[in-house]
């Protein structure tokens, strides 16, 4: 890939950690695929019932193809040096700091322009080496924004315990209560059964 076509073609995106820290930018970011899709159920939703309720929404994703060159557009006003700190070449210093994130699946932001994929991970890299590559990392990377929830905690009071053995004692009380009135019912209907057998028995 020249640099001119770099020139016409740029469009720099970059990734950074967590607290804003540019980790890699890239010379030109060729394309950027945005994909939010949802999942609806397979099961049979009941007539009337919320459609809504049986859809889920998957993971944002973003594949995207970038460039980045051991001679970047900066190199040629004596900015910047086709060799990095660590004394590797700009491209071989980007493949291993975008293998890293995949294999440790550590989290970044990817900034798009105006779009932001926040806590995103790497899930596939590819790179397409050809002639015309040479010098430079061409590679399309796929990553995904996890959906994250926040728990909330609830204070909830203790009942006393004398509360709860008031309870049980007023249940034991009532079942107590039934049983008597039962065993009453039960003698008056057996004294109601002799009187009027005895008359009978006098005659």
């Amino acid at each position: 890939m020249t640099i001119l076509s770099l020139l016409f073609r740029s469009n720099l995106s970059k990734l950074t950690d967590l607290n804003g820290i540019a980790i890699l930018t890239f010379d030109a970011t060729m394309s950027v695929k945005h994909d939010l899709s949802a999942t609806l159920t397979k099961s049979q939703i009941e007539d009337g019932s919320n459609i809504s309720d049986h859809v889920t929404k998957d993971n944002k994703k973003a594949t995207f193809d970038i460039v980045i060159s051991n001679t970047p557009l900066s190199y040629l006003s004596g900015l910047t040096s086709a060799l990095t700190g660590s004394g590797q070449s700009r491209s071989a210093e980007a493949y291993d700091k975008l293998t890293k994130l995949r294999d440790n699946s550590t989290p970044f932001n990817a900034v798009f322009g105006n779009k932001i994929y926040k806590s995103a991970i790497i899930t596939n890299i590819s790179v397409n080496e050809t002639v015309k590559t040479s010098g430079a990392l061409e590679a399309t990377i796929t990553i995904e924004e996890p959906k994250i929830v926040t728990s909330q905690m609830v204070s909830t009071k203790a009942v006393p315990k004398t509360a709860v053995k008031n309870l049980a004692d007023s249940k034991s009380d009532l079942g107590k209560q039934s049983t008597t009135l039962a065993s009453t019912q039960g003698t008056t209907t057996a004294l109601s059964l002799v009187s009027k057998f005895i008359p009978a028995l006098a005659q």
